[in-house]
């Protein structure tokens, strides 16, 4: 009878049991493993045999049980495993037999080492195994008996089990068990290598750490029934070599993965299926995404599937190379792209925000809230290209929160900046604001210079946000005065400027009174408009001016001018009513880009609304900045000037004059569109389109030359093709013909 009562009252529930787990190996090998667990020491009862599992039974006897006592087969082999360090006294000696009798009549010893043994069983059939620990005395302490019957077939599998390589370790994970897990064993090459909890393995998963490769990997579970589960996986030779050769990083466009295979030996042709899940949660955010190589050690960008994206958390990243059925795994930490020049402030309850402008954003969306975890907010739909936006709170004091997020054509999140900003903050009036033109497209504005150094800066012109550059402040700083381009003589403007201290003290003011009309240079167009309009095209800066017959056309002086192309609103392409000579000017048109049905509607002095058909409109040529970012749109992109969106193109035309940005920076935001990258097909022709986009002609042969060499020189020290293409770009930017050209076009190289 035992007398081992720890664990009595889970006997009920609980029974070791025994497993054939069977797994397909990523080498292909099929493996099969039985472990068999004991975990309840023998306690008092009235039956000779308690049933453990199918194929093993444990027997009582009179002495108390061994501790930890396990059971496990791999093929013919034998494993026992026990723990004497849970003893009183540890054991002079250790008998283990077997015999094909239960009263061990005639025995065959088995070899034993101080906690375990393995052998292979010489009895055909069922047989008895019988394990004792003796005293000094050599009196029996302890005793475990098992009769092994060999003719189950049952088997308890752990679903789903397999590994991957995450750095030194091996991550094993497997199917969800529904009744919850209660602990876990792992073994490594037959030995027990850890005991571990349910809270160590969250999310069906474990990484054993500091396994060689060629190592067989045992687990044994208990679910939350008692019910043991079992199975074992070999670590493939090589797979930690491959595993490093694979590294991760964030995309140029900053909303997928980077894979970068340059380091690796994978070859065109191999094939890849990956997928991402939330390292938390285990949502899924990559299912089953495809690529095959088109060249050798070819990188390629893993982006989020429809309606997801990667968020500022933990992923694991699971690469699958098709062709050996290896599996690549890796812990990825997502740092989501921040806007540039993302910038907030506020005004009485009014609130003030502005960023800079990213080409592969479609829309935008600013989130708003009194609490910190937004369990209330309001949403804010930004139109694409717009670069800013003003609210009122309607609150007189407080914190308001603020996230910003942008997105890509397929609703992607590209990029995501916050700010908490306090309502209710006094404000200071700049004195003496006033603007002045210095130019045919440029105004000055000046105030009195402040006494505090400005750390930054909001220019909101009519429905327009502009953040400040680093370089603008500090001429603000230094001399008082902001000079920016994009002004037409002929328009009206009403400017708004809002200077943050570095104390966050905000010092704000407006004014329209930059107005006057002047002439321009004009350029030939072609154009169907009812009567009574005059039309000419205006290429520095660049405005479609319509003059009206005053019998015809009453327009209100304080009438909003809307502009529609094909019935739709675009939010760079506005219209002005210039009262002083009847006209309604048009900005934002593309030169060398045929339009159709624009319609342009106005209020007339009866406050009735009218409407002005244009049925098709051809500009035949814009100035100088219009040719060389339109140049840069067919040759970089390979985009027709027909599919130039006026949203992007007049961002950049708009930055390029006010010389917020310099040229060399458009270009560079130019080279990540996928688009640039896709027409490259050689180092030659890499730096035949740079010429052609940088400085307006053919290269030389010793240009190209010279260039390729940097080219490959670049490749063949591991550095990738993008980095490569952007290094060229960014030297040749530095060239004087390029800084000459900035000259000539008036923008900053």
């Amino acid at each position: 009878m035992s007398n081992n009562s720890k664990l009595k009252s889970l006997r009920k529930t609980i029974a070791g049991t025994t497993a054939i787990a069977t797994i397909a190996f990523q080498s292909g090998i099929v493996g099969a493993t039985t472990i068999s667990t004991n975990n309840i020491d023998e306690t008092s009862g009235t039956s000779d045999v308690n049933q453990i599992s199918n194929n093993v039974v444990e027997v009582d006897s009179s002495y108390p049980g061994i501790p930890y006592f396990y059971y496990w087969t791999s093929g013919d082999q034998v494993y026992l495993n026990w723990d004497y360090g849970h003893v009183a006294n540890r054991p002079s000696k250790i008998e283990a037999i077997i015999s094909s009798n239960s009263d061990f009549s005639n025995p065959s010893y088995i070899e034993v080492k101080p906690k375990g043994a393995s052998f292979v069983p010489n009895i055909d059939g069922d047989y008895y195994l019988r394990v004792r620990f003796f005293d000094s005395n050599g009196n029996i302490t302890h005793e475990s008996i098992r009769k092994v019957i060999r003719t189950t077939t049952e088997s308890r599998d752990i679903r789903g089990l397999k590994y991957d390589v995450v750095g030194t370790g091996i991550k094993l994970s497997w199917a969800n068990f529904v009744d919850g897990i209660k602990s876990v064993k792992i073994f490594v090459d037959g030995k027990l290598h850890k005991t571990l909890s349910s809270s160590d393995v969250q999310g069906n998963s474990y990484v054993v750490e500091d396994v060689k490769e060629g190592s067989e990997i045992g687990i044994s579970i208990i679910n939350g029934n008692g019910l043991e589960y079992n199975g074992f996986v070999k670590v493939k030779e090589g797979a930690f070599v491959e595993s490093n050769l694979i590294s991760l990083g964030l995309s140029g466009d900053g909303i997928g993965i980077l894979v970068d295979l340059s380091k690796s030996n994978f070859k065109s042709g191999s094939e890849f299926v990956v997928n991402v899940k939330e390292k938390s949660s285990d949502k899924p955010v990559v299912s089953d995404f495809k690529y095959t190589l088109t060249k050798d050690k070819e990188s390629f960008v893993v982006y989020p599937d429809e309606n997801l994206s990667f968020v500022n958390t933990d992923y694991v990243v699971s690469i699958k190379d098709v062709k050996t059925n290896s599996v690549y795994t890796y812990d990825y930490s997502h740092n989501v792209f921040k806007l540039p020049g993302f910038l907030a402030t506020s005004k009485g309850s009014e609130v003030i925000s502005s960023w800079d402008y990213l080409d592969n954003v479609h829309s935008s969306e600013l989130i708003w809230s009194t609490s910190e975890d937004f369990s209330s907010y309001n949403s804010i739909s930004i139109d694409r290209g717009k670069t800013g936006v003003s609210f009122d709170t309607n609150l007189k004091e407080g914190n308001v929160y603020l996230i910003l997020n942008t997105f890509d054509e397929n609703g992607r999140l590209v990029s995501q900046n916050a700010d908490v900003i306090e309502i209710g903050n006094t404000f200071t009036d700049l004195k003496n604001f006033k603007g002045t033109y210095k130019g045919e497209n440029v105004a000055e504005f000046k105030f009195d210079k402040l006494d505090k150094d400005i750390v930054g800066g909001i220019v909101k012109v009519n429905d327009s946000f502009l953040t400040l550059s680093d370089e603008q402040l500090a001429i603000l700083n230094n001399v008082g005065s902001l000079t920016l381009g994009g002004f037409n003589k002929n328009n009206k403007y009403n400017v708004s400027l809002y200077l943050v201290d570095s104390d966050n003290k905000l010092y704000t003011s407006s004014t329209s009174d930059i107005s006057q009309v002047d002439g321009g240079e004009y350029s030939e167009i072609s154009i169907s408009l009812p009567n009574g309009i005059n039309a000419k095209y205006v290429s520095n800066p660049g405005v479609l001016s319509l003059t009206l017959d005053e019998s015809i056309y009453d327009v209100s002086p304080n009438s909003q001018i809307d502009v529609k192309i094909d019935g739709k609103s675009v939010s760079t392409v506005f219209g002005t009513y210039i009262s002083s000579s009847n006209s309604i000017n048009i900005n934002g048109l593309i030169p060398e880009k045929g339009y159709k049905n624009i319609l342009v509607t106005y209020k007339d002095k009866s406050g009735e609304v009218k409407s002005i058909n244009i049925d098709s409109l051809f500009i035949k040529k814009g100035g100088v900045l219009d040719s060389f970012l339109i140049n840069a749109y067919n040759k970089a992109v390979n985009r027709v000037t027909q599919n130039i969106d006026e949203e992007g193109y007049n961002y950049w035309k708009n930055g390029l004059l006010n010389k917020n940005i310099g040229l060399s920076y458009f270009i560079r935001n130019l080279a990540y569109v996928p688009e640039f990258m896709s027409l490259i097909n050689s180092p030659e022709d890499l730096v035949t389109r740079l010429y052609q986009v940088l400085v307006l002609r053919e290269p030389d042969p010793q240009g190209i030359q010279f260039w390729t060499s940097v080219y490959n020189n670049l490749i063949s020290n591991g550095v990738s093709h993008t980095e490569a293409t952007m290094k060229i770009l960014t030297d040749m930017t530095t060239s004087a013909e390029f800084s000459n050209l900035a000259d000539r076009l008036g923008v900053n190289p």
